[in-house]
């Protein structure tokens, strides 16, 4: 299977970004009035859980795929490990997330203290952090992944002005050679 494009990856890394924005904002743990809703969650959390499961991996498939084609000179070389350094630090980001709304659901689903309890607050304040630090798990890796995009781009600007560089005649006229000087 041949390589991708810079175009094809850029446009399989915002299809990645638009899922990982629309995840971060659908995925909401309180109600309407601020707190978390008292029914169980737990089915509603898994769903957020497998949805972030999906974008990791697509994130790691996209990590193992993307980067320079024909990454032949120490610029291409460099560039390419930048990409693919980031590209593994999205995945992180997904795995992570996947990990946390997990939790989320695993704490939703344990028993519930008396309401107003210590143990209740705990289990909520427990419930909330992990499910904001998963979501903020998934807006680092859009940030990542639109910055990754731009370092494909930036890139691909780079390699078109170098190659119309190359290919485009001196406009200044060399100097002229000395001559030899004659001896007597």
């Amino acid at each position: 299977m041949p390589s991708p494009t810079t175009e094809e990856m850029t446009e399989q890394l915002k299809t990645l970004v638009t899922g990982l924005d629309d995840a971060f904002a659908r995925f909401e743990l309180l109600d309407e009035t601020g707190r978390v809703p008292s029914t169980p969650l737990f089915s509603r959390l898994m769903q957020h859980a497998d949805a972030a499961k999906e974008l990791s991996r697509t994130a790691v498939h996209l990590a193992a795929v993307v980067g320079i084609p024909d990454a032949d000179s120490v610029v291409d070389r460099e560039m390419d490990s930048k990409i693919r350094a980031r590209l593994a630090n999205v995945a992180e980001h997904t795995l992570r997330a996947v990990d946390l709304f997990t939790r989320t659901a695993e704490t939703s689903a344990s028993p519930t203290p008396a309401p107003g309890s210590a143990g209740a607050q705990r289990r909520e304040g427990r419930m909330v952090v992990d499910h904001a630090s998963a979501r903020a798990e998934l807006r680092r890796a859009a940030e990542a992944t639109g910055e990754t995009i731009t370092l494909l781009k930036e890139h691909a600007e780079l390699r078109r002005l170098l190659a119309s560089m190359l290919r485009r005649p001196t406009t200044t006229p060399l100097p002229p050679q000395p001559r030899p000087r004659r001896t007597r």
